[in-house]
């Protein structure tokens, strides 16, 4: 709960935040009845969930009672960054696919098209499915800024190779030499121009 949260604020010295959050849940139920990933859902800012889906139950735990502004600090994640850096909360990184459950998955449970809906820019989904999974991790650790040139575009450039159909044009239908998608020009200038604009 929010209450929950305020303890942690009060931790001295230089001990984490995690390791300073005091108790560890109530008893047995360290998710409020929540289960882990109902938990994480609730209480774990979304950009952290790739680093929170490794840790321990308790270290998640502690990590869900702090605020989502907190929680990055405690990771040693820094606003851009989504890297969990070895210490930070007291423990080595565990590597996802030890955890049960996941073993075999590199992408943590989201399997490959939920880790790249979620962590690649959706311009450059039809580039990322062609790559193998280890490149597909690496880019999607990438902010979406960077994306771009490491796929060898430029951030504005729209990487479409081909131009996509109309919602009028009926799929399949050429579209390269229409320029009017298959209503001609006035039909087409009377549907997309303002009216104000035909004379002009």
């Amino acid at each position: 709960s929010f209450n929950e949260q305020f303890p942690a604020l009060s931790a001295e010295g230089d001990q984490p935040p995690l390791a300073a959050a005091p108790g560890g849940g109530s008893g047995g139920d360290l998710f409020m009845g929540q289960g882990r990933d109902g938990y994480m859902a609730a209480r774990v800012h979304r950009r952290l969930h790739a680093q929170a889906a490794a840790l321990s139950d308790e270290q998640l735990s502690q990590l869900g009672r702090l605020s989502f502004n907190e929680q990055f600090p405690a990771l040693g994640v820094d606003g851009e960054a989504v890297a969990m850096t070895s210490g930070a909360i007291g423990a080595p990184p565990v590597v996802p696919a030890q955890r049960p459950g996941l073993a075999g998955d590199p992408f943590m449970g989201q399997g490959r098209e939920g880790y790249m809906a979620a962590r690649v820019h959706r311009k450059l989904h039809t580039q990322a499915a062609t790559l193998s999974d280890s490149d597909l991790l690496a880019l999607g650790k990438l902010s979406f800024n960077e994306q771009f040139p490491a796929l060898g575009l430029d951030g504005g450039a729209t990487p479409v190779a081909t131009p996509m159909p109309s919602p009028r044009q009926p799929i399949g239908q050429p579209i390269g030499g229409d320029l009017f998608q298959g209503q001609g020009r006035d039909a087409y200038m009377q549907g997309r121009v303002h009216r104000k604009l035909h004379a002009q």
